[in-house]
């Protein structure tokens, strides 16, 4: 029991690294100011604030890490529309497809692991955003005005451009090398290589912006083997 409870918090420990920024995807995106807008009334109703606030629960992967069994429920589900506080990813369990909106992205192209749904395409105000393809059956919403899915490959050729000494690993960045240690047997800040192809099957990043033409600031979210790993919310450009 004791070497259990010593390697759980061990894992924990090493899981909860919080650190800073990485480069902006987004530089060339046109400003707000330059596009014909449409009405910006919210869609969505806002949830609970008892139950929209709570912390982000990352069901699957960090629950197995520590020892978890299969028999701990699925973290509390939202109703879909919901209108989360930017930066905070809460599961929508009840999800049909007329519900969704637009499929804009699904990664990897072939064989999608992943698909990603706009709620209302073409506006331009923050509104819900949904992410299918996790284990628990469960979609994931967050609130943004613009969202894509970003490959690893990209990820690494942004990461490894940038010194660590100026952009320092973020929460995002530290658990990809991980994952990306144990894929593709590399070691930390060193590209995946031949690897990737496989490390793209289940692997992927969510970049969620908090305003159209606005790079300010973003939501960074790490998806790996049907799992929401890690979120972060940067900022920078």
């Amino acid at each position: 029991m004791g070497n259990a409870v010593t390697l759980r918090a061990l894992v924990a420990g090493a899981v909860l690294v919080w650190l800073a920024g990485c480069g902006d995807p987004l530089s060339g995106v046109g400003r707000l100011s330059e596009l014909d807008l449409a009405d910006e009334t919210p869609v969505a109703v806002m949830a609970d604030p008892s139950r929209a606030e709570e912390p982000v629960a990352r069901p699957g992967l960090l629950g197995r890490m520590l020892g978890g069994g299969g028999s701990a429920k699925a973290p509390p589900s939202v109703p879909a529309g919901t209108l989360l506080s930017f930066g905070l990813v809460k599961p929508v369990c009840d999800l049909p497809r007329d519900k969704r909106g637009a499929e804009i992205a699904a990664f990897p192209e072939r064989r999608a692991a992943y698909r990603l749904y706009d709620s209302a395409p073409g506006k331009t105000a923050p509104h819900p955003f949904y992410v299918t393809g996790f284990d628990d059956g469960c979609a994931r919403t967050f609130t943004a005005a613009v969202a894509m899915f970003g490959a690893p490959e990209m990820h690494e050729m942004l990461r490894y451009g940038l010194p660590a000494e100026v952009h320092p690993y973020s929460a995002t960045d530290s658990a990809y090398e991980q994952i990306k240690s144990r894929v593709c047997r590399v070691a930390r800040g060193a590209p995946c290589g031949d690897r990737v192809g496989k490390l793209e099957k289940d692997t992927v990043f969510v970049s969620a912006y908090e305003q159209f033409g606005d790079n300010a600031r973003w939501l960074e979210m790490l998806l790996h083997g049907g799992t929401l790993v890690e979120t972060d919310v940067k900022s920078g450009g």
